[in-house]
């Protein structure tokens, strides 16, 4: 893991990528797949950004660059179902993972006015996801079950849950997802056992990929932070160490409130919290 320089060293580089990001974002308001290319980076930009925050102690740093990655998460979706046909069949797969991107960094932010915001959004994407905009869905139903759990409608979580597992198990990509599926699943059913074996499964899978994963996902999970945060908001006791879960990660919850960020690419519509 880095030490303190390097983590500030780190961040303060990707501060600089943003703003190039903010000026691809604005000059490529007219081009529907430029636009998502540029909203995309800068997801993950802030994505990686906060992380450095995080193990930096920076609490209300890190929930601001959380939310911000879950704006341009949010904006991808906009233009993903607004300006369809301007996009390449690539793109047009990619929509379930900004979904589940825009939730996981919804819950990391730690305002429950922007998450809110975005499960409504990723629940109302579309009733027939997968064959309305191709791919397999696997990502898209995973944001659904973590939504309906926001909503606290457990019942729709499993549905949606048991919808996605046998289109999963069905090829390779099943042992992928098995620790994920299980985590939900233990979440669901309230069964703390079972998420905590699913979590410490994946923190072991996650230390032995972590060489080959994005630089960007190497300091931490954010799949296993925010299903965290949703596990101890359903009172269950999910005290985990691992170098991957940022100890900043105990001092706040998915129910607090920040000054949520306004970035001047944000459509007046996907404005939060005003």
């Amino acid at each position: 893991m880095y030490d303190e320089q390097q983590l500030q060293d780190r961040r303060d580089e990707k501060k600089g990528s943003v703003d190039n990001s903010y000026w691809a974002i604005n000059a490529s308001r007219e081009d529907g797949e430029s636009y998502t290319t540029a909203v995309e980076a800068l997801s993950y930009e802030a994505v990686e950004i906060a992380s450095c925050e995080l193990h930096l102690g920076n609490v209300e740093a890190a929930r601001e660059w959380f939310a911000r990655a879950a704006l341009a998460d949010r904006s991808y979706l906009h233009l993903f179902t607004t300006r369809w046909e301007e996009l390449s069949p690539s793109t047009q797969t990619r929509g379930g993972t900004r979904a589940l991107s825009a939730v996981h960094n919804a819950l990391l932010a730690g305002d429950h006015r922007l998450l809110e915001t975005v499960t409504q959004q990723v629940l109302t994407l579309s009733d027939n996801y997968p064959t309305e905009y191709g791919g397999t869905g696997e990502y898209y139903w995973k944001a659904c079950t973590i939504a309906y759990l926001v909503e606290d409608d457990p019942e729709a979580a499993r549905d949606t849950l048991e919808a996605y597992v046998p289109v999963v198990e069905a090829d390779d990509r099943g042992k992928h997802s098995e620790g994920y599926i299980q985590m939900q699943r233990g979440l669901i059913e309230s069964d703390q056992e079972q998420f905590l074996h699913a979590i410490h499964q994946m923190l072991e899978q996650y230390d032995a990929s972590v060489d080959e994963l994005p630089s960007r996902m190497e300091l931490m999970s954010r799949p296993i932070a925010a299903h965290r945060f949703l596990a101890r908001d359903r009172g269950m006791d999910v005290d985990i160490d691992s170098t991957y879960l940022p100890d900043a990660l105990d001092e706040y919850g998915i129910d607090g409130e920040i000054e949520l960020p306004r970035p001047d690419y944000l459509r007046e519509e996907l404005v939060v919290g005003e």
